[in-house]
């Protein structure tokens, strides 16, 4: 807050604060907590942009009579007649597309993105350019309600989630030693695991039910489905029928070519031939 202030005074322009510490428990960080309890791994900054951080600064705007608001993020914003949608950074290692893909178009309408044509460098000079004290500020790596970035303590001493002891084991239900919590481990963690063995171990799947983690090689990792839900279509009409996308899985990871197809929750997914890899 008061990097912020000292910015506003630098730039001759008004400085609020808005109380959303409320909104944000209620939202992202009780997301949080039921996300990891039933195994998942969640992302808060994308509930926060959606829930949180861009509908207080919306809503602020609407008290002040202003227009639009803008974000810091590196984005890019299109309008094609009918949709706004977003399109990658001019910046790809610091493209941010995957925290805002849940924004509606009421809220895109109102929102612009002036970072995203511009590379963290050349703003980080322009910021040098103005003396503001933000310009050698450390980027932000870990979550912003757990700096220390240890989320199991967070998880056991902020919202009473404990993780019950339980049993490492193999695609064939071996044991192979003994995990800490459920909520201690991410699918992929290979690190921290505390099992010997002559071969990487990772992650592979978390049975929350029986509490027992499984544990594989790195092959055991791949997979020609996915299933996803919460789906966005920002820059199109609903797709109903079959369509191959462009398609990636996490932050920098390379978009690859998949087949889309939808249906609906509980139906049994259409079976269809998997495109070339």
């Amino acid at each position: 807050i008061s990097d912020a202030q000292k910015c506003c005074e630098q730039l001759g322009i008004t400085h609020y604060i808005i109380d959303g510490r409320q909104k944000f428990a209620d939202t992202v960080i009780s997301e949080f907590g039921n996300e990891y309890k039933i195994g998942n791994t969640p992302n808060p900054c994308v509930s926060c942009n959606k829930f949180v951080k861009i509908p207080l600064l919306i809503e602020k705007a609407d008290e002040l009579g202003i227009d639009f608001v803008a974000t810091g993020h590196y984005v890019n914003k299109e309008f094609d007649g009918k949709y706004y949608y977003l399109t990658m950074a001019e910046d790809k290692m610091k493209d941010q597309t995957y925290v805002l893909y849940s924004l509606s178009q009421k809220v895109l309408a109102r929102t612009l993105f002036p970072m995203g044509k511009y590379n963290k460098n050349y703003t980080r000079n322009l910021a040098s350019e103005k003396n503001l004290i933000s310009a050698d500020r450390a980027d932000s790596q870990d979550i912003c309600f757990i700096p220390s970035g240890d989320y199991a303590k967070y998880l056991r001493d902020n919202m009473g989630i404990f993780g019950k002891t339980g049993n490492f084991v193999d695609k064939d239900g071996n044991i192979l030693g003994k995990h800490t919590g459920i909520t201690d481990y991410t699918v992929g963690q290979r690190r921290g695991l505390g099992v010997s063995s002559s071969n990487r171990l990772f992650v592979i799947k978390k049975d929350v039910e029986r509490n027992e983690i499984v544990l594989g090689n790195d092959d055991d990792l791949l997979t020609s489905t996915i299933h996803v839900k919460d789906v966005v279509w920002q820059c199109c009409d609903p797709i109903l029928e079959p369509i191959e996308l462009e398609v990636s899985i996490r932050y920098h990871r390379k978009a690859e070519k998949s087949m889309i197809i939808i249906y609906e929750s509980g139906e049994r997914p259409r079976t269809m031939r998997s495109p070339p890899l």
